[in-house]
């Protein structure tokens, strides 16, 4: 090969009908790929339409009736505290009123049994005075 311009020029012209000939490829080839692009979106339009839509509602459903059930469940919680509060305290006032009935008897009770031996000891004993009595923890100023 010289280095003639002839030559130089039809290399030229090679290279610049590659160059147009690569640049039609990657054109069809962006088209190709564009298309294939809106056909995969209109698919999987077309599967979210028939699968993921209802499978959403469904979803929904289930979700608002585990949160009406859990709603019931905290009404139902909140009741079943205050009655257990209610029972307590009737509880404790009932204890309290025992306590101080059984007080109250226990103390009646000892007041006539000391009543009843001082009695008998003054009819028994002709005189002698009787000893005091120890003081027991309840019986405390």
């Amino acid at each position: 090969m010289d280095g003639s311009p002839e030559t130089t020029n039809l290399l030229l012209g090679i290279m610049a009908t590659v160059s147009v000939v690569q640049m039609l490829v990657l054109v069809v080839a962006a088209v190709v790929v564009y298309r294939q692009v809106v056909k995969v979106r209109s698919l999987l339009q077309e599967y979210e339409r028939r699968h993921v839509e209802p499978l959403s509602a469904k979803a929904n459903e289930i979700l608002n009736a585990v949160q009406g059930v859990t709603e019931r469940v905290g009404q139902e919680s909140e009741r079943a505290d205050a009655s257990l509060r209610n029972a307590l305290n009737l509880v404790d006032e009932t204890t309290n009123k025992v306590r101080v009935n059984v007080r109250s008897t226990l103390s009646v009770a000892a007041a006539v049994v000391e009543a009843a031996r001082a009695v008998v000891e003054a009819f028994a004993g002709g005189g002698r005075r009787s000893r005091p009595r120890p003081k027991a923890a309840d019986d405390a100023p």
